[in-house]
């Protein structure tokens, strides 16, 4: 009965059939506007990526609308696995204006960095957080199984002039990962 109560708590991950180990999660942030990479330094952890996708795209309905761009506008689109200690913990794609980021090749590790090189830095954004069930693609991505939780979070970013700069999906396996927030009353 012990360790069902510290698997529902997180603390535990039960696979059966193989075993039972501690859920080491990273702790994320969720009040601060950081990279990725900034996050899991921070964690003392090493930060990487296995880039799936790079390119220049017409971006669908919902990259349109959320990124306040007219359809004729393009965009480049960034799809990495994010990595820390060489383990895979989230599936991100990152869409930016065209006018903002003229090539997909300007982005190196980590993409708040490249944007600063490039003084179109974000200093604001919203995020919404929901959990899905990973499918089969992103079970093997993730070194995970197929309909485990993940975590995602949907980031729109802005300039300093209020122009939209990135609308970020990141996908976190959620056995990996627990959110913080500070509230203040």
């Amino acid at each position: 009965k012990a360790v069902d109560v510290l698997t529902r708590d997180g603390l535990l991950i039960r696979r059966r059939g193989v075993k039972t180990i501690v859920a080491n999660r990273i702790p994320k942030l969720i009040s601060n506007l950081t990279s990725f990479s900034e996050e899991i330094r921070s964690r003392d952890l090493e930060p990487s990526n296995r880039w799936l996708l790079k390119e220049i795209v017409t971006p669908n309905e919902s990259e349109i609308k959320n990124l306040e761009l007219d359809d004729k506008q393009l965009v480049v689109k960034l799809s990495r696995l994010r990595l820390a200690n060489a383990k895979p913990i989230a599936l991100e794609t990152a869409i930016i204006p065209q006018s903002i980021l003229s090539s997909p090749d300007l982005i190196d590790e980590s993409l708040y960095l490249s944007l600063e090189k490039l003084k179109v830095y974000p200093v604001d954004g919203i995020q919404k957080i929901s959990a899905i069930n990973m499918n089969k693609n992103e079970a093997k991505l993730l070194d995970s199984k197929v309909g485990s939780a993940m975590l995602v979070v949907e980031r729109k970013c802005y300039l300093a002039n209020g122009k939209v700069v990135e609308f970020t999906i990141t996908q976190y396996k959620a056995e990996a990962f627990h959110f913080i927030t500070k509230l203040k009353k």
